[in-house]
């Protein structure tokens, strides 16, 4: 079965709390997340809360969220499911269209720079290492770079967010891939392999291909 086809139910399985997990995001990804639900899904942060039917996920989306802070990201990766059942769309098409959001967001602010690279390469060796400034248990490994393709592995991924995480690194680096001109960009992901435990839970490392025409 494709890393990316999942319903996200995995992501509630995991034992820790809202707010409670080891595994951080920054606070830029929420920010965007509640901006895009507020304006897009029925119902706004509200009902995206009620749809988590959960007091402790109600407790932590109450807090202010700030852009350079970091945040649990399980929340995060959940609200995606409730997202996708008050917009009527799956998991992976819900999770797509907001990753896609969030680089067009991205491209034009934080890493406004990336246009001024000089090739499709030079960009699609530097948004693997983006990405994992956005998630603080990440480890970014280069292994292959040719003409319009470049292979990273992403070390550390909690295996119980690997799909979450596949959807919103292969729908993030494709937009910006896009919108810095490459033609056609299409990034796959696979489970790499088995990285043991962290923190009590089983990680994995999942391999990015990210190639164009």
């Amino acid at each position: 079965m494709s890393l990316t086809n999942t319903n996200g139910q995995e992501l509630f399985g995991v034992p820790f709390g809202p707010g409670k997990s080891p595994f951080k995001v920054k606070g830029v990804a929420y920010k965007g997340h509640l901006d895009y639900t507020e304006r897009y899904v029925p119902g706004g942060v509200r009902a995206m809360v009620a749809e988590l039917n959960d007091p402790a996920q109600t407790h932590f989306f109450d807090q202010p969220f700030l852009a350079a802070s970091k945040y649990d990201v399980f929340p995060l990766a959940q609200a995606g499911v409730a997202c996708g059942h008050l917009t009527r769309l799956s998991f992976p098409q819900f999770i797509r269209i907001r990753s896609r959001v969030q680089a067009e967001q991205d491209i034009k602010g934080v890493y406004k720079f990336l246009m001024n690279l000089v090739s499709a390469e030079a960009i699609a060796q530097r948004i693997p290492k983006i990405m994992a400034q956005y998630f603080d248990f990440i480890e970014t490994e280069i292994t292959d770079v040719e003409k319009h393709r470049v292979v990273n592995i992403q070390h550390g991924v909690p295996t119980a967010l690997a799909g979450w995480h596949a959807l919103v690194c292969t729908s993030y680096m494709d937009t910006i891939l896009k919108l810095a001109g490459a033609t056609a960009p299409r990034t796959s992901a696979e489970l790499f392999g088995d990285e043991g435990e962290a923190h009590g839970v089983p990680v994995s490392a999942i391999e990015y291909t990210i190639a164009w025409s």
